[in-house]
């Protein structure tokens, strides 16, 4: 594998930082909240070659709202659409969105942790999954999709429809294709 990866929500940046160690690696870090700020000041300090995109990745493209934390709550709990269950204190703006399939990217790893948003970004990116069979970490929380309406066991029923072979560690997903 080529180090390829696609970081959707990537907050603060943790895994762009695998570029500093991992030189021949390509990452594409994908942030839509106030946090991209720090994300690209985090790549400079470390002198990363990851790729930032301050935009939200989804199902669709365009501009759809965006539900951002208010500063003194914790920013990676914000959300693209969706209806937030245990924090009343956010803004709404409109954010651009892309898909994974629109990117251009051949991915060996996708990361996606976007409070339960997992599904409609899944659904964005079924050529490439398709495709490219990268190996998928994504979180697995009940409590976040029902803020989109829907059963978090249908990402597990979505990656195994495409050949996935699941693992569930600590609330995450970890989804390795049989090739």
């Amino acid at each position: 594998q080529n180090g390829v990866v696609i970081d959707i929500a990537a907050c603060t940046g943790s895994y762009a930082m695998i570029a500093v160690l991992r030189p021949d690696a390509k990452i594409y870090s994908f942030e839509p909240s106030r946090a991209y700020k720090e994300l690209i000041k985090n790549i400079a300090i470390n002198k990363s070659k990851t790729q930032c995109f301050n935009c939200a990745v989804s199902d669709k493209e365009g501009f759809f709202d965006f539900n951002e934390i208010v500063e003194d709550q914790p920013i990676a709990l914000s959300m693209l659409g969706g209806n937030p269950a245990s924090h009343k204190n956010y803004k709404t703006f409109q954010i651009k969105t892309v898909t994974i399939d629109s990117l251009g990217i051949e991915p060996d790893i996708i990361k996606i942790d976007t409070e339960g948003h997992e599904l409609m970004v899944l659904r964005g990116g079924l050529e490439v999954i398709k495709k490219y069979h990268p190996i998928i970490y994504c979180e697995y929380s009940q409590e976040n999709t029902s803020q989109y309406g829907y059963n978090a066991d249908d990402v597990l029923v979505l990656l195994m429809e495409l050949g996935y072979n699941i693992e569930l560690i600590n609330g995450n997903i970890i989804a390795k294709h049989d090739k």
